[in-house]
């Protein structure tokens, strides 16, 4: 495995020689996930002792940093040549980019339920099954990925410390609502470009998405990932609310 990119720093997956990627789980792969751990955290610590107008502009300058980001890796595509649809930023880790900045900007409870519930484990998954070990760990891609769902995972914890973002299982609803209203869109921009947005219509590769198609097979693949998505959300709801009532008791001892 080569830490620095043969072909170039800027080159295109089609155009790096075979072997230019990094093994998922290996040596860089895990470094990177322990070091990101110990910034975040040290990081959430200090945002905690921060007032409440440095928090504001901490909010703010992490929520444009990731459209910047995003922004940069759709230039870059298409300075490169490569701009396709498959590099719209519509995934959603790229939507959680975007409701962070909104987000940042006023903090609407929907927006700080969907980060919650779909934004980190979101974020968790693409960080753990990175869909961009094709590229070697140097170069624009793989660090931009990185880089970019770090900050979502930051953003997100960094609310939920400070309780701008409160989980609440009565509000399930309103995550309901965001998808009623996002997911009519990417359907028909996946039908149109033959995209696979939201891995609605297919698993990404080496995820545990690929379980739901073992079992449902492809006729049954979207009732199966619709289910286990509710299934995951209440999930996640339950254990906000475990460590949230701790939280509460140990303020009351």
């Amino acid at each position: 495995m080569r830490l620095l990119p043969e072909a170039g720093f800027f080159t295109y997956e089609p155009d790096l020689p075979e072997g230019s990627g990094f093994p998922m789980f290996g040596t860089v792969h895990l470094s990177i996930l322990l070091g990101a751990l110990i910034a975040g955290f040290f990081y959430v610590l200090l945002y905690r002792k921060m007032s409440a107008k440095n928090q504001k502009k901490s909010d703010l300058v992490l929520g444009i940093l990731l459209v910047l980001l995003m922004a940069a890796r759709v230039l870059y595509v298409y300075l490169t040549g490569h701009m396709n649809p498959f590099e719209v930023p519509l995934h959603i880790c790229s939507i959680s980019g975007f409701v962070a900045l909104i987000f940042a900007i006023k903090n609407f409870d929907l927006l700080g339920q969907y980060l919650a519930i779909i934004g980190l484990p979101g974020t968790f998954l693409a960080l753990i099954f990175p869909n961009w070990v094709m590229y070697p760990p140097v170069s624009f891609i793989s660090m931009e990925g990185f880089l970019f769902h770090i900050l979502v995972a930051v953003f997100i914890f960094t609310g939920l410390s400070a309780g701008k973002i409160r989980p609440d299982i009565r509000k399930i609803w309103k995550i309901f609502l965001f998808f009623a209203v996002t997911a009519p869109f990417i359907f028909l921009f996946n039908s149109k470009f033959d995209t696979n947005f939201w891995f609605v219509r297919y698993p990404s590769p080496g995820s545990p998405l690929e379980w739901i198609l073992k079992v449902t097979g492809e006729k049954y693949y979207l009732l199966g990932y619709a289910v286990v998505v509710i299934v995951f959300m209440l999930f996640m709801y339950l254990i906000y609310s475990v460590f949230g009532s701790s939280g509460k008791k140990r303020r009351k001892k």
